[in-house]
């Protein structure tokens, strides 16, 4: 498989014994020469389908119907299986119920509005029946007051003017009295008497009084318009206290409008909310009912669940793969039953295990492998890649795999996939699984899943000018080494290997194209040891 290098071999050459001692060790020698190394690792593997999905039972119930069998071609969203299921159906049931009951609950929370208005009616008639009759009675007392107080300043006035004009009467009829000449009369002189100095002389003429004026009763102007004041002060008290009284029952109105409008949209939103849960919940129930008829994920051919541990347990190493489209074909196409139950490890309608296939009338619960869908459009290697030799792969690098059934072929792929975290074997270590890509297979390669084979991933490819066996290398010294035969002798000369493949190794060092290496021998020689190149 892998082309070495062209190097010259230095044939078996016999020294003339003049030249050489029986202490001579016998080595054989090659040429350092240009060349093309490519090193890979080498790693068990087996063959996989493109892709293979597990479908898997989504909800639990009785398999009502079987739509397919083992070997049969589907399509993605091809029914597969139809599931029974009385639990789901009474869900289904109990979730319309709720739906309907939380669709009559709805429809009656948005035609029923909390009504305030009795309430706020009820205020306002009290309010109607005490301030109207209390402000009309304080008006009735404000003008009966200022109309008395009126009447009263008038009737104090026309009794002053009737008191001035009786007056004025009576001085014009006193004016006009007219009183007779009286003697003139001479009192005697009397010594003995006294005449008091307090009393006045006597006047000449008539001293009239006249009569008194009685002036009858009245009220006090003044005090009726201080009461009129008072009561017209309580009748804007009174009108004020309505104004405001009103003013809060309308505010109060507003705000048991506006709560009960709030209320009621509370009430509605809850209950849509509520409708909505309800919907949810009936719609994800018939969800759950379409779930009970199972349709293919993707394309392929259908492998049969087989006991409740493995979906695809009547796969066996003997019989472990199906064909590709090829071998389908070959076989009389993907309705052939038999002959595709024989790719997949057993007959189309038998039992591959005790337990059987899946069947109609078998139980099955939630998560329950029922059949495996294998893509068989092509095909990939999974390869175990040791540790010591997982650090040296890449995604991308070329591999060539050998299959065990077809000693001829070779095929070739790429590192598509390196697991991050590796397995652990039974006999310790571990091991990272690499996934590889094949490219199409020759028509008279007929691959079937899980077939055995070998891999080799090429790591690195160099053309270098110092190319020497690997039969040439010994590690010495914690480092790798080479014998040159010089004049005789096995001179040690530390090298560096850039890269090793099967029969050859690119090095570096104090070495030169033409110098030779010992190759066989190499192990009986040190630096220093006279060496004799023959068979």
């Amino acid at each position: 498989m892998w082309r070495s290098p062209s190097l010259v071999v230095v044939g078996v050459v016999f020294l003339a014994s003049a030249c050489t001692s029986s202490a001579d060790v016998q080595v054989q020698v090659a040429s350092v020469g240009p060349g093309e190394v490519v090193q890979t690792v080498a790693a068990a593997a087996q063959l996989e389908a493109a892709d293979r999905v597990t479908v898997q039972a989504p909800v639990g119930g009785e398999v009502a119907e079987l739509l397919v069998g083992d070997g049969d071609q589907v399509s993605a969203g091809d029914p597969l299986v139809r599931l029974e299921s009385d639990s789901i159906d009474q869900q289904v049931r109990q979730a319309e119920m709720a739906a309907e009951a939380a669709g009559d609950f709805a429809g009656s929370a948005a035609g029923a509005g909390l009504d305030l208005s009795p309430v706020v009616g009820a205020f306002g008639t009290q309010l109607e029946a005490i301030f109207p009759p209390l402000i009309g009675t304080l008006n009735d007392q404000v003008t009966t007051l200022e109309n008395a107080a009126l009447a009263a300043e008038q009737a104090r006035q026309d009794l002053q003017a009737d008191i001035e004009e009786a007056r004025r009467d009576l001085e014009e009829q006193a004016a006009e009295v007219t009183l007779p000449d009286l003697p003139d009369v001479t009192l005697p002189d009397r010594p003995d008497a006294e005449t008091p100095a307090d009393v006045d002389p006597p006047q000449p003429g008539i001293d009239l009084e006249l009569p008194a004026i009685e002036v009858p009763q009245v009220i006090d102007p003044d005090e009726l318009h201080r009461a009129a004041a008072d009561a017209r002060a309580r009748l804007a008290e009174a009108e004020a206290g309505y104004r405001a009284a009103r003013g809060q029952l309308a505010q109060a109105e507003s705000d048991l409008a506006g709560q009960a409008q709030q209320a009621s949209a509370v009430q509605l939103e809850a209950a849509e909310a509520q409708r909505e849960q309800a919907e949810l919940a009936l719609e994800s129930a018939r969800a759950r009912v379409d779930d009970l008829t199972i349709v293919a994920p993707v394309s392929g051919v259908v492998e049969l669940a087989r006991g409740a541990d493995d979906p695809a347990a009547g796969l066996g190493s003997d019989a472990g793969g199906l064909g590709d489209a090829g071998e389908l074909e070959a076989l009389g196409g993907a309705g052939d039953l038999d002959a595709l139950g024989g790719l997949l490890g057993g007959g189309g309608g038998s039992a591959g295990t005790s337990t059987g296939p899946l069947a109609e009338g078998v139980g099955v619960g939630a998560g329950q492998p029922l059949l495996t869908i294998f893509d068989l459009s092509g095909f990939t290697a999974r390869v175990d890649v040791d540790e010591i030799d997982i650090v040296d792969l890449a995604v991308g690098q070329a591999v060539t795999v050998l299959v065990d059934a077809y000693a001829d072929a070779e095929l070739s792929g790429t590192v598509r996939y390196i697991a991050l975290a590796p397995q652990q074997p039974p006999g310790g270590g571990a091991i990272f699984p690499v996934t590889v890509d094949l490219d199409p297979t020759p028509d008279d390669v007929r691959l079937r899943v899980g077939l055995t084979a070998s891999a080799e991933v090429e790591v690195q490819r160099i053309d270098a000018d110092t190319v020497v066996p690997t039969s040439a290398l010994l590690r010495r010294g914690g480092g790798e080494v080479v014998y040159v035969a010089r004049d005789g002798i096995a001179v040690e000369v530390p090298i560096t290997v850039d890269a090793i493949g099967d029969d050859t190794a690119a090095v570096s060092g104090d070495v030169t194209a033409g110098d030779e290496v010992v190759t066989t021998g190499v192990e009986l020689v040190e630096d220093g040891t006279p060496i004799q190149v023959g068979g």
